[in-house]
């Protein structure tokens, strides 16, 4: 069965999350869109790479247009904390015996889409904590030790 495919977005506890504003880097990690995992290099926001050690928050423009649609060219990035509760897709069908509890990876799919990876077990960067199986959705943490919003 095909599962959905859509941007992740903050599902609760957002009351703790907060909106900063970040230069965006250059090079091989920008331009990146809205939806994706960025992180922080020379306090510049960049698109966290395959498999990330960290995360800092997701992008809420288009790096490329930042200039345009804020005054000081910089990035709204909302910040996570490990009490922020993401809902993402998957290409694998959720199911509560096997996947509700367990860590995994997420995989940058393009266009600001961000999967949860349950082939990635190495390098794991979530935690579900929550499944709507009917609608193939994915509440999950970053796990505490990912989250650089230091």
């Amino acid at each position: 069965m095909p599962q959905p495919v859509f941007k992740a977005y903050v599902a609760y506890g957002r009351d703790a999350s907060k909106v900063e504003e970040y230069t965006p880097g250059a090079g091989a990690n920008e331009p990146f869109l809205p939806g994706d995992f960025v992180k922080l290099s020379a306090e510049k926001a960049v698109l966290c790479g395959a498999d990330p050690a960290a995360v800092h928050g997701i992008s809420e423009v288009d790096s490329e247009e930042a200039k345009l649609l804020t005054a000081n060219g910089k990035v709204p990035v909302l910040v996570l904390d490990d009490e922020t509760v993401l809902c993402m897709c998957s290409d694998t069908v959720p199911v509560e015996a096997t996947h509700l509890g367990k860590e995994y990876g997420i995989a940058n799919a393009g266009n600001g889409i961000w999967k949860v990876d349950v082939a990635e077990v190495t390098t794991k960067v979530v935690q579900v904590v929550r499944l709507n199986i009917p609608e193939g959705r994915w509440y999950v943490k970053v796990i505490d030790t990912v989250v650089s919003n230091d």
